[in-house]
């Protein structure tokens, strides 16, 4: 019988460690739950606030290609937009106001090369160190040729 009492006692968690494991439940519960948030209403806020934001940067353009991207969330959208590589900012991606008739135009300027001063969002500025890494591109707002390239 004594066995059977001394396996009976050990089973038992004192009220501290009963606490200590309320706690960390509750703790990792919230984690997930503030993660949960910041991966769903993270890139929304971000879209939000850089549509009324902008920033300028200046980039040397070293290629542009134009093309149709598209996302699927019930049914089906595709749209025009201009992909923009440079030596110093990364690519970027125009998509206001391309359309299919423009797109292929736009990009030839841009493709020329040379150095750019482009609109981007703020908030997709301050977190490209964020960004970057996981590969989500910048969307352009506007540009306007520097200088530099040939013509």
């Amino acid at each position: 019988m004594e066995g059977a009492e001394a396996l009976d006692r050990s089973s038992h968690k004192s009220p501290q460690q009963s606490r200590k494991n309320l706690v960390f439940a509750w703790t990792f519960f919230l984690a997930i739950l503030v993660l949960g948030l910041v991966v769903v209403a993270g890139p929304w806020m971000v879209t939000s606030y850089d549509k009324e934001h902008h920033v300028s940067i200046e980039c040397n353009v070293t290629g542009a290609e134009g093309g149709l991207s598209s996302a699927s969330a019930r049914g089906s959208a595709t749209w025009s937009q201009v992909s923009i590589s440079t030596s110093d900012c990364g690519t970027l991606v125009l998509s206001s106001g391309i359309n299919q008739s423009n797109r292929d135009a736009i990009a030839a300027e841009l493709a020329v090369g040379g150095e750019f001063s482009f609109e981007i969002g703020a908030a997709t500025q301050s977190l490209r160190w964020l960004t970057d890494p996981i590969g989500m591109t910048p969307a352009v707002w506007a540009y306007q040729k520097i200088n530099g390239g040939p013509e």
